[in-house]
């Protein structure tokens, strides 16, 4: 079967935000829905019905509360469907990063909105299944921003992108390794993720991370930067150097002390990896 790279521009549109971050559509679909990519992550509910879901030539069964979290590019399809319902949320990465550092500590953050989507390429079933009271919740949410979206009234981007994040957070607390084997399998690489989240200042080595993953350094370091891009020294390296970086902008305090702060013990080493990252020497950044 050929997969369709498309963008579903008119659904996708009719629901945008105004900051073109996210879109809200609900569908329902019966029969085959073609093979197909997207160009912008996917987060999709189950509300009702049956359908097969392919993704990338495996096959699921959907049931009701199911939540699937979709990279960009990921081939799938859903097959026989049977008046399924579903909300399908379209998403940027850039909305990520208007969540606060602490939803980012939430292993179960960590698992659905990052692991699960750099993962997705290879097929895996469904990141979760909701309990009722936990989809109502969720439906709840997301009729709030459907409503705010067809407004168009004065302010309805802030509370539409306010109301997605508590659907981030809510889908992140809700989240449970056992609903799903391959959720229970990335559990540890979430969990390590979220500890390093909350503890980015503080002394860390890839041997205690590697040894609170559960493995070798060389393979958490290689399953790491699979998913996250990096490796772990990098990734703690630029979240110092991006909270240095809020810092500098905030009270004026000795430069050095920002340093220590934010988990460095030699402020000349942090000053060179504060310009290599991020173009600017210390100095310059407060001077703004």
């Amino acid at each position: 079967m050929a997969t369709i790279r498309f963008t579903d521009r008119r659904d996708y549109d009719r629901h945008l935000s105004p900051s073109g971050l996210v879109s809200i559509v609900p569908h329902m679909l019966s029969g085959d829905f073609a093979e197909h990519t997207h160009d912008y992550a996917e987060l999709f509910i189950v509300q009702s019905g049956a359908a097969v879901h392919r993704v990338n030539g495996k096959e699921d069964v959907l049931r009701p509360g199911d939540v699937y979290v979709l990279g960009e590019g990921v081939s799938h399809a859903f097959l026989g469907a049977k008046k399924l319902a579903l909300y399908n949320i379209g998403y940027r990465p850039a909305l990520l990063s208007l969540l606060g550092d602490d939803v980012r500590k939430l292993h179960g953050y960590q698992a659905l909105f990052v692991i699960a989507p750099s993962s997705s390429d290879t097929g895996y079933r469904a990141s979760m299944r909701l309990a009722p009271a936990e989809r109502a919740a969720v439906t709840a949410i997301i009729e709030r921003v459907l409503a705010e979206l067809a407004l168009h009234a004065g302010g309805n981007e802030t509370l539409s992108h306010l109301a997605v994040s508590e659907l981030i957070v809510r889908l992140s607390r809700y989240y449970a390794p056992h609903r799903s084997s391959f959720m229970n399998a990335i559990d540890p690489l979430a969990r390590t993720a979220g500890f390093m989240e909350a503890h980015w200042n503080r002394p860390l080595t890839v041997q205690t991370l590697a040894k609170q993953y559960g493995s070798s350094v060389r393979h958490f370091d290689r399953v790491f930067k699979a998913h996250y891009g990096m490796t772990p020294f990098d990734y703690i390296l630029r979240h110092r150097i991006r909270r240095a970086g809020e810092m500098l902008a905030g009270p004026i305090r000795p430069i050095t002390d920002i340093a220590f702060d934010c988990g460095f013990t030699d402020s000349n080493y942090f000053s060179r990896q504060f310009k290599r990252l991020t173009g600017r020497s210390p100095s310059d950044v407060r001077r703004r």
